[in-house]
């Protein structure tokens, strides 16, 4: 078979519909799979509550000093470093706890009502998994929602938040190992 430019030509002007329409085929094609190949790279939000897009059990000590920068106090208290950062309140700064080079749990504290009520967690989240005692004990007990990694203490009357932690999400049992402050009972009366 003997193919010269000039066959070529006539070719394509005499089936210049038939060569458009290929053409047009492969450009939908590719860019079908482009458009196909590119859905699957969605980016994916790690799990649980941010802290100034800050997760607890992913983000990093160094993604952590990144984001807010040096800290005004390095402590160390068993296998963990604290870092804490101003608040509003200079006598209640922020913690970070660091467990293994990564922010394993956030404190905040919560002056006034710079964080919504109570209430506005509940219509968020829906009722918490359990009610905690912590260190503000009945005043404001932490309300947990653990597949959120969050707990919200506050007072069940007014709804003022004091305190919110984040921290991985977690099961009821397996977070309360980890904070054996904490409790579902209230303490015992001698």
């Amino acid at each position: 078979m003997n193919i010269s430019l000039n066959k070529v030509s006539q070719t394509i002007k005499s089936e210049w519909l038939v060569v458009l329409l290929g053409l047009l085929s492969i450009i939908a094609f590719t860019a079908a799979t482009l458009a196909f190949i590119g859905r699957n790279k969605t980016v994916v939000a790690p799990p649980g509550t941010s802290w100034n897009d800050i997760f607890a059990g992913t983000t990093t000590k160094k993604g952590l000093e990144d984001k807010l920068g040096q800290p005004i106090n390095i402590t160390q208290n068993d296998n963990n470093i604290i870092y804490t950062y101003p608040s509003t309140n200079q006598f209640r700064p922020q913690e970070v706890d660091l467990s293994n080079d990564t922010v394993s749990l956030i404190k905040e504290q919560v002056i006034g009502d710079e964080k919504g009520k109570l209430a506005d967690y509940i219509q968020k989240y829906s009722q918490p998994e359990a009610v905690l005692l912590g260190q503000h004990g009945f005043a404001a007990p932490g309300h947990f929602w653990g597949k959120n990694g969050l707990l919200v203490f506050a007072n069940d009357f007014d709804g003022t938040i004091v305190e919110i932690w984040y921290f991985e999400p977690s099961q009821l049992i397996a977070f309360l190992a980890k904070h054996p402050e904490l409790s579902k009972e209230p303490p015992k009366l001698f």
